[in-house]
């Protein structure tokens, strides 16, 4: 296993720079196509017709950033080289990654088949075409097949790691968030309590001393408030108040009403008859006269 950091611009200073760790390398590995499954239960290495492999590949497991890269390297005749020379070519590759994805688990790119412990499903990836493909992946050796799922593992536990701690700083920002806010708190009770203290030291300074005494002279007031005489106390004194008649009922009013109605016409017609009698003697007198 091996690690080495990369910068693809070293001269320019903004460039990301990129981490990666080899985690695993297995020399010998074989590739199969695998058929549908047949049943809900799972793959079967024994439906993969082991006998004819797709390819023979070398395996390099490597962590890059946050994303597990699992490249299956085949040998191709070299170009522009001697007879019989090679070269490594990338023949297929997965691309694990648990940061950015909804995934839990690794086991969604290598799952397990159901009559096998050497045997995988492995989910690949095309960068060109941005398409998934499913083939089968198997290793001769028992212990090749462990360490393929030790390196999985192992990547896992990192990831669940780098998680931890984010959520850890993520605490640690909102504790201390709440301490500063506390301590404001607190140093805004702590110039309460002086003030209060302060107030109460100022009003002690006009308080009386143990065994002080305050004499006040108070002076009687020479000038004696006349006593007021009304009608009212004088009528109050004699015995009782002055009340008014009640008016009188209306039938009552009608009547005398009425009747004093009745006596200016009897009055004016005595007038009438006193002036008439006046007349008629006044008429004798002439009537003598003449």
């Amino acid at each position: 296993m091996s690690s080495n950091t990369t910068n693809d611009n070293s001269n320019n200073l903004d460039e990301k720079v990129v981490v990666q760790h080899k985690i695993l390398s297995i020399n010998e590995c074989f590739l199969y196509r695998i058929p549908p499954m047949k049943s809900s239960g799972g793959h079967r290495a024994e439906d993969w017709n082991l006998a004819n492999a797709l390819a023979t590949c070398s395996l390099d497991m490597i962590e890059k950033d946050d994303v597990l890269l699992v490249n299956l390297m085949s040998d191709r005749p070299k170009t522009d080289g001697p007879k019989g020379a090679t070269e490594k070519f990338l023949f297929a590759q997965s691309q694990m990654d648990l940061m950015t994805s909804e995934k839990t688990s690794t086991s969604y790119w290598a799952e397990a088949v159901v009559d096998s412990s050497r045997y995988f499903v492995l989910r690949i990836f095309n960068p060109q075409t941005k398409r998934e493909a499913t083939i089968g992946i198997g290793f001769r050796e028992r212990n090749d097949a462990v360490n393929f799922r030790m390196g999985m593992q192992d990547y896992e536990r990192s990831i669940q790691r780098q998680q931890q701690a984010s959520q850890m700083s993520v605490n640690n920002n909102i504790d201390a968030n709440y301490a500063n806010e506390k301590d404001d708190n607190e140093d805004g009770t702590s110039n309460q309590s002086e003030t209060h203290e302060s107030l109460t030291n100022q009003m002690s300074q006009f308080s009386l001393k143990e065994g002080e005494k305050m004499h006040i002279d108070i002076k009687s007031s020479k000038r004696r408030a006349k006593p007021k005489s009304t009608s009212t106390t004088s009528s109050s004194s004699s015995g009782g108040f002055l009340l008014r008649k009640p008016p009188p009922p209306v039938s009552a009013n009608l009547t005398n009403n009425h009747q004093n109605s009745h006596d200016r016409d009897n009055d004016e017609s005595n007038k009438n008859k006193e002036n008439n009698g006046d007349e008629d003697e006044e008429e004798d007198e002439w009537g003598d006269f003449q």
